[in-house]
């Protein structure tokens, strides 16, 4: 028995910028926002959430960041 199966050619990602093009965030449409965070996202400090899925922060830049 032979199997015939249609060669699909898998594209690499070797930036992050080509890898930001295909972030799909839809899912997050369909989450609540902790309605006690702060809305300037200075949401860092460990706490326990009550409401919602997830608590909205600004993002922390990396000193050496490595695409691996």
């Amino acid at each position: 028995m032979t199997h015939h199966s249609k060669s699909t050619k898998k594209s690499c990602v070797n930036t992050f910028d080509e890898f930001l093009k295909l972030v799909d965030y839809s899912f997050m449409d369909n989450l609540n926002a902790d309605p006690s965070a702060n809305s300037d996202g200075d949401n860092h400090q460990a706490r326990q959430v009550f409401s919602g899925h997830f608590v909205p922060v600004s993002p922390s830049p990396l000193k050496e960041p490595e695409y691996i």
